[in-house]
């Protein structure tokens, strides 16, 4: 009869594990997939009260992660150093009468009383410390079956797996959002130089000041009511700041002349446009077509 029971115990413990490996693969947000994955252990193991907490060693505390039968979980830290990361056994059940005395235990009593704690696993991945599972009594008050302790270093091998990679996925997305504002940073310095640019382009006409800058506004708003997307929009903004720079070889006096322009006057200005396309189809500029945009900015319908 009792080898019966071992051996229910063992199937129950083998289907469980199972199920976590599919909570754990799920396509849920970390938070939840840790609680779901917490709950199935909880019930592989009959503990009413358990908690997975997240280690973060900048802080140098264990947080916790998910909760079940914890009064105020988030509130529980276990303050880790570095020697307790040391005498951590790897993904090992530690009852608690072995974890009570050592010094992560006398700096967390409160903590641990709080938690419940009548096991406790430190989860690790890859070498490194990633977080712990703290395990309460169990409801039917058996010991751990070797089967049971085996079953649960497989549990904690694939939560601490889970952890990691979520510790992972969070650096990379800080690493995205950090290079993004550096992006958006350089954008925005290319755009004011640019504008700057422009307006010194402008002001050897004294007729036509801010008119790169009303172009390239008129022609970003045409731009939008067609329906242009927004990279092709910022291009032609960026066009319309640029389409003149081929002015600045033009002499001065013709570009101020207040008199009819000679035929060798008009056909001199007429190069600007290509001049411009000469000036600027050197530069690699992050938009396409700005440079077309600029080399055919006087042509006509006829």
């Amino acid at each position: 009869m009792e080898r019966k029971t071992d051996l229910t115990r063992l199937l129950f413990s083998i289907s469980s594990l199972a199920d976590l490996g599919q909570e754990v693969s799920s396509a849920k947000d970390v938070e939840e997939k840790m609680r779901s994955a917490l709950y199935v252990v909880t019930g592989m193991f009959s503990v009413p009260r358990a908690a997975l907490l997240a280690y973060t060693p900048r802080r140098r505390c264990m947080e916790v992660l998910a909760g079940k039968g914890v009064d105020a979980a988030p509130d529980i830290r276990l303050c880790v150093d570095a020697v307790h990361l040391k005498s951590f056994p790897m993904n090992e059940l530690v009852a608690c009468d072995d974890l009570a005395g050592s010094p992560l235990y006398e700096r967390n009593r409160e903590a641990f009383r709080r938690l419940g704690t009548k096991t406790f696993v430190p989860l690790f991945a890859k070498n490194e410390c990633v977080g712990a599972l703290s395990l309460g009594k169990r409801l039917s008050r058996n010991a751990y079956l070797r089967s049971e302790k085996d079953a649960l270093k497989a549990a904690a091998h694939q939560l601490a797996i889970t952890l990691q990679n979520a510790r992972l996925f969070l650096k990379l997305s800080e690493k995205v959002a950090e290079n993004k504002r550096l992006y958006e940073n350089m954008r925005q310095i290319y755009l004011d130089t640019i504008q700057a640019f422009a307006a010194a382009i402008d002001f050897k006409d004294d007729y036509t000041k801010n008119h790169s800058l009303r172009v390239a506004t008129y022609a970003a708003a045409v731009a939008g009511d067609l329906g242009w997307q927004e990279k092709d929009i910022e291009a032609i903004y960026i066009a319309g700041l640029l389409h003149d720079i081929g002015k600045i070889v033009i002499d001065s006096g013709i570009i101020n002349k207040r008199d009819e322009l000679t035929t060798r006057e008009r056909d001199v200005i007429r190069t600007h446009p290509q001049v411009s396309y000469s000036i600027l189809s050197k530069i690699r500029f992050p938009w396409k077509n700005v440079v077309q945009f600029i080399r055919h900015h006087h042509e006509r319908i006829d």
